[in-house]
């Protein structure tokens, strides 16, 4: 979690499912927040995905602010309830308003391996500070600021 300043944000939810299993045609996702303002919410839905774009201001200073996600995934037709469905979600978000943020700024959007799911992104963090870094789990690992 990050403070933001006051400004326009765009925030990308999207969601991996089963598509042998969820309907895509009955994925619902809404973006909920009492202290912000949303502008928009829109899903575009895949054969074994959604992706959420959310539009939203914040304003003055206002507390603990929160933006909530709801999903309802429903099973397809004939396909037998599963008390346990394994969804996959990324999120990530820019400054600004977008209308659609591209799924290609990804190299490879995800990739299984031995039935893990894994996501990939080439991200380039080479003129970039991080602040914070040693809050980071993998700080251990990588030392980002020393590219």
């Amino acid at each position: 979690m990050k403070a933001l300043p006051l400004s326009e944000y765009t925030l990308v939810y999207e969601m991996y499912y089963n598509e042998s299993k969820i309907d895509k045609n009955e994925v619902i996702v809404n973006a909920v927040s009492t202290p912000l303002n949303i502008s928009g919410n829109n899903t575009n839905k895949f054969a074994d995905h959604s992706r959420t774009v959310v539009n939203f201001h914040k304003y003055g200073s206002i507390g603990i602010i929160d933006l909530d996600i709801d999903i309802t995934l429903k099973n397809k037709s004939g396909v037998s309830y599963d008390a346990v469905t394994s969804i996959y979600v990324v999120v990530y978000g820019v400054s600004g308003r977008q209308d659609d943020v591209d799924w290609r700024i990804w190299d490879r959007v995800y990739l299984v391996q031995n039935k893990v799911f894994h996501f990939e992104a080439d991200i380039i963090m080479n003129k970039h500070d991080i602040i914070n870094e040693h809050n980071l789990s993998i700080s251990n690992l990588l030392n980002m600021n020393k590219k």
